[in-house]
């Protein structure tokens, strides 16, 4: 136990805490009430992700966890940033990424698996865990979380393959990206693979949540068809959000866009100025505060105890949109 804290103060020191942008301000105490959305990684998609593993020489959900790593950093403009994956037990890990640009997608994922295999072999229950965050993270940043109710007490983002997680007692983190895998052989993946976003109701809108898991889908499949990408090559804007930053804006000169805040309904650093793209009807379901409405499972809807610590506004790491 002794050396697993050691071993994340040691990872996580300096880091500032994620912040995505969101569609409402955070509340001081949240309920843990959630929003879901289902969609289906394409056969094809996931046989070429498949192959980009074997080259890589990494798992499949190594490759899945980078995607979902480059996601977050282009919505909140950071490149030192953390992921919680499950451990055993209930336990957790964190994941730490290098997003820093002249690297290769190739490169993102072997740190990230290696990390991913050092952060499991070290993880904890989430109350020390959360204690060895606050004592490694940035004490600036953190200094006002300890007593935060709206706030998983670790970690912002969480990723699982295959894996459940249940953020008992504590605010669920603001986003999950679950994959179901299906099979692990590596083999012929005719179903594609499931893909499910858990989101924080009180923090985001249905149709953000949906544009989220467009950007992921869109980054995956760019994957697919080429593996060798630079960082700064993947692109997570749709044909539809693409089509709306060369035509749409255009056509309502003289007009100028409404100037992005991070709590503006559908900002994303993507697309500048923050004007939210149209968006296609979604499967995402809410769950009430009681649990009920929905047929999907959810996490336990509970007021964050107000003693957890956790991280709070990270500075502005300037990170530019990918290239159009």
């Amino acid at each position: 136990m002794t050396d697993a804290l050691e071993y994340w103060r040691t990872e996580l020191a300096g880091l500032e805490p994620l912040e995505l942008p969101t569609d409402r301000p955070r509340p001081s105490a949240r309920t843990g009430a959630l929003g879901h959305l289902t969609r289906t990684v394409p056969a094809d998609t996931a046989r070429g992700l498949d192959k980009a593993a074997a080259e890589y020489g990494t798992p499949l959900s190594a490759v899945l966890l980078a995607a979902y790593q480059v996601l977050l950093g282009r919505w909140t403009r950071q490149r030192d940033l953390a992921v919680g994956v499950p451990g055993t037990g209930g336990d957790l890990a964190v994941v730490r990424a290098d997003l820093t640009a002249g690297a290769s997608f190739a490169e993102l994922v072997a740190r990230t698996d290696a990390a991913t295999t050092r952060g499991r072999a070290a993880a904890l229950p989430v109350g020390r865990l959360a204690a060895a965050f606050a004592a490694g993270a940035d004490a600036d940043a953190h200094a006002d979380v300890h007593a935060d109710a709206g706030h998983h007490p670790v970690v912002q983002a969480l990723f699982t393959a295959g894996a459940a997680y249940a953020a008992d007692g504590v605010c669920p983190p603001d986003l999950t990206l679950a994959l179901d895998l299906g099979r692990e052989d590596g083999g012929e993946r005719d179903a594609g693979l499931g893909l499910r976003v858990d989101f924080a109701a009180e923090l985001f809108d249905e149709a953000s949540a949906d544009r989220f898991a467009d950007g992921y889908l869109t980054l995956l499949t760019a994957i697919a068809a080429a593996p060798g990408l630079p960082l700064e090559g993947l692109d997570p804007l749709t044909d539809a959000e693409r089509e709306l930053l060369l035509t749409g804006w255009a056509a309502a000169a003289p007009r100028s866009p409404p100037t992005p805040t991070r709590t503006s309904p559908g900002w994303s650093p993507s697309r500048p100025g923050g004007r939210p793209t149209p968006s296609r009807s979604s499967s995402a379901r809410r769950s009430s505060p009681t649990g009920s409405s929905t047929p999907a499972p959810t996490a336990s809807p509970t007021t964050c105890a107000a003693s957890a610590p956790g991280p709070t506004c990270p500075s502005e790491s300037a990170w530019s949109a990918a290239p159009t």
